[in-house]
């Protein structure tokens, strides 16, 4: 699987800059073929990619873990349930690109972070007696 991998990873101009990058159209449909066309079942493409590993993948969360941005908009290596992070909506953030997240305690008390919540997030922002 590496090396299937390997070939969708990016590697033009940019391909140093924050980290390996892979092409979102060649991952979507390479699970798409891996999945039988059933890639939006998080539980066949579980059982799919478990087929192709040698390790235990465990089991699917119904609201899976998200990466979450630190202070400088780069993305952390700690993942949060979506319960603990706030969708961002940044000036500029590219519309194909996926919704940014932020842990709720770095936006908590930080008006500049507190305006770029999602407005369907918003009401999250006050502390957890609020929730």
């Amino acid at each position: 699987m590496a090396k299937e991998l390997q070939a969708m990873r990016y590697s033009g101009i940019l391909s140093g800059f924050l980290g390996n990058r892979w092409w979102r159209g060649a991952l979507e449909d390479y699970v798409w073929e891996l999945a039988g066309g059933g890639a939006g079942d998080a539980e066949i493409l579980r059982n799919a990619l478990q087929e192709r590993t040698a390790g235990n993948l465990g089991s699917v969360e119904p609201n899976p873990p998200v990466v979450c941005l630190d202070g400088d908009f780069v993305p952390t290596r700690d993942f949060k349930s979506p319960a603990n992070a706030l969708r961002l909506r940044p000036d500029h953030w590219p519309a194909f690109a996926d919704a940014a997240w932020m842990d709720i305690e770095m936006i908590r008390g930080n008006p500049v972070l507190q305006a770029m919540v999602d407005p369907l997030d918003q009401h999250r922002i006050g502390g957890e007696d609020e929730d």
